[in-house]
């Protein structure tokens, strides 16, 4: 595992369209919730009536925000990026693990790991502005549409990480399906956000959804890779 995070690492950090993600993501977030903030305050709203805002934006805004540094550093991780098609880094390293002996789910925890670095980063920088700003408080912290943008943020990089595992782009369609389907987790959970907010759903709910998306995303992706090389498992 240690393996894969240097190499993951020694990716991501030497390719500038990584680092202009992760900063343009983070400007945008602050540059959004800034804005609602303040407006909030400017309108008369107390305190708490624009911390309320605020945590509830984040809520709405969470999966959107996780999507950016999962795919980009998932990618270019795995070796999809560039438009090219032919054997990636990911191939390699999936070989060389599967054939080592070692649980595939490993492989996969290891991915997903990962991802979260930089989104754990950019969430924290964030937070962090909107204390200083007076958008957040400290007991915000932990409130429930905190706690649901959270689990939101980590369940959406998750799921982008297990479907870039799982597919294979080996033209230019089907990387434009690998791309929709990464849509689909963000454009879900967003939805459960914004229902659960605006319409009185349990409260409960997101996370049920949360769990079971990256429960069945990571099932599928660990079949998928498993049968990927099923002649490695053959007896020589």
């Amino acid at each position: 595992m240690k393996a894969l995070f240097w190499h993951d690492w020694q990716v991501c950090k030497n390719r500038g369209i990584f680092w202009a993600v992760m900063i343009g993501n983070l400007v945008l977030a602050i540059a959004i919730t800034s804005y609602a903030a303040g407006t909030a305050q400017s309108n008369g709203f107390s305190p708490q009536q624009v911390h309320a805002i605020t945590a509830s934006l984040m809520a709405i805004w969470a999966p959107l925000f996780a999507y950016e540094p999962a795919a980009e550093a998932g990618s270019l991780a795995l070796g999809n990026s560039g438009w090219s098609f032919e054997e990636s880094a990911q191939r390699y390293s999936e070989r060389a693990f599967r054939e080592s002996g070692r649980p595939m789910a490993e492989y996969l925890l290891s991915r997903m790991l990962f991802a979260l670095i930089p989104l754990a980063v950019s969430m924290m920088l964030l937070i962090g502005y909107l204390l200083a700003l007076g958008g957040l408080g400290w007991t915000d912290l932990v409130s429930l549409p905190l706690l649901t943008a959270y689990g939101s943020a980590v369940a959406v990089s998750c799921c982008i990480t297990l479907i870039v595992m799982a597919t294979t782009s080996t033209n230019l369609h089907s990387l434009v399906a690998m791309v929709y389907l990464t849509y689909i987790p963000m454009g879900l959970l967003t939805g459960v956000n914004i229902a659960t907010m605006a319409w009185g759903w349990p409260q409960w709910l997101p996370f049920i959804v949360m769990l079971a998306v990256v429960a069945a995303l990571f099932a599928i992706a660990r079949i998928v890779i498993g049968r990927r090389y099923v002649e490695t498992l053959r007896a020589v």
